[in-house]
């Protein structure tokens, strides 16, 4: 279950706003076919005639996503997701019975019990990487007791009441399984999907990363300037350089105001436990 944010979602940019930026950077922000100042002339939003700004600003939303997910961002994180009443493992000679050769999986197209794919329980659209796991009898209202993550695979045993430890593994969820039923807590980095799509109302459309504006609109500048060859890629790549430089500093500065001293710096991920279950 995922909570839905109460919050203005015009503090956001629009889309619209940042492509509007972006051709005034590269001086391309006149009139167009229907006369409207600052749609351009080469640079166009409307996809039905040309899809290169629809192509730079998908670009763009996903290299700013990648650098915000190396310094953790924490717009990028997503906590407290948690997957319900997932079912016992099932092994080779049947359902709960313990087998050590046995592991369950859960990834983007659904949950494998050791026997079976079942897409009732998925990781959460928009998940980049799981970085972070809780679990809990299923039916109880106990706490989570946080799952270890061993440096060096999953141990070969035979599986208990409760899943123990967990590994992340060609882009899945990796357990030993368990034996009875399990509700898994999960915290996870996010990716960004592509907001300029055919048919979207770009006046509307929000990219939700707050004071994004030059940023994203630097790097579309960048990748025309990149296009066009000539001195402009020069300064492009130093103006989106340093809008990026001066965005990305904002999260490390809110990152480094809190207190992680059990974590080595920057990273989002528990110590590393050396246990089996």
């Amino acid at each position: 279950m995922i909570a839905t944010a109460i919050a203005d979602i015009t503090n956001y940019p629009t889309v619209l706003t940042i492509t509007n930026l972006a051709r005034s950077y590269v001086r391309d922000d006149m009139a167009g076919n229907t006369d409207q100042v600052g749609e351009g002339q080469i640079y166009i939003n409307d996809l039905n005639v040309s899809v290169t700004m629809a192509n730079f600003f998908n670009s763009a939303v996903r290299e700013l996503a990648r650098q915000m997910r190396l310094v953790n961002a924490p717009r990028l994180i997503r906590d407290n997701v948690v997957l319900f009443n997932i079912p016992p493992m099932h092994g080779p000679q049947g359902v709960q019975v313990a087998d050590p050769s046995v592991q369950v999986m859960i990834a983007q197209n659904g949950y494998y019990n050791g026997t079976t794919w079942d897409n009732h329980w998925r990781l959460p659209d928009g998940c980049f990487q799981v970085i972070r796991l809780w679990e809990r009898e299923t039916g109880s209202n106990d706490t989570f007791n946080d799952l270890g993550e061993p440096s060096q695979g999953l141990p070969g045993v035979y599986q208990t009441q409760g899943f123990g430890v967990w590994e992340w593994r060609e882009d899945m969820v990796v357990l030993p399984g368990s034996l009875d039923y399990r509700d898994l807590r999960m915290r996870y980095t996010m990716i960004l999907l592509s907001y300029m799509v055919k048919g979207s109302d770009l006046a509307k459309t929000y990219l939700p990363i707050m004071d994004c504006e030059e940023a994203v609109a630097w790097k579309i500048a960048k990748q025309i300037a990149y296009r066009q060859g000539g001195q402009m890629l020069q300064f492009a790549d130093g103006m989106e350089k340093e809008a990026t430089h001066n965005f990305l500093n904002e999260q490390v500065k809110l990152k480094q105001g809190q207190n992680y001293s059990t974590n080595a710096y920057g990273s989002e991920r528990p110590p590393v436990i050396q246990w089996g279950i």
